[in-house]
């Protein structure tokens, strides 16, 4: 997996019109990237030290700017740890669902995104992937 995301991240970052937008991107939020960063753009949690930020700058935050998400999303991104060093999006648990939801579907198995960046992985490689994410034996009444 780390071997597909560093290509994916090599192929980015030598190509110019995500070089474009990441560019207008950053200087649209200039003043408050040079403050907080870019980890938490995008992100419901906000970056430690946010109980002194702005009222414009918690706006900015409470409610994910779409132009933002949108970047995240088209270029297949789970964030920006600061400009020009993206976070591939990579394959894992999903966990933008309701609490509720999350809960019933991780005990009973999960729900698994595979970025369309990445290649379908073979049956058995996809099966050890799923096992090792999962690591937990099945309840006792459900063991035969």
């Amino acid at each position: 997996m780390a071997t597909t995301a560093r290509g994916y991240l090599g192929c980015l970052l030598t190509r110019a019109q995500f070089l474009d937008e990441h560019d207008a991107l950053i200087r649209e939020h200039e003043s408050v990237i040079a403050r907080w960063g870019t980890a938490s753009f995008g992100s419901p949690a906000a970056p430690v030290g946010f109980d002194v930020a702005t009222q414009s700058e918690q706006t900015r935050f409470r409610n994910p700017d779409a132009r933002f998400v949108e970047f995240l999303t088209r270029w297949r991104l789970q964030g920006l740890a600061a400009p020009y060093l993206p976070v591939p999006l990579q394959p894992h648990f999903a966990g933008r669902l309701p609490d509720l939801m999350l809960r019933r579907y991780s005990e009973i198995g999960g729900l698994f995104v595979v970025p369309d960046t990445f290649p379908v992985p073979s049956r058995d490689e996809f099966r050890g992937m799923l096992d090792e994410a999962l690591c937990s034996s099945p309840p006792e009444h459900l063991t035969e």
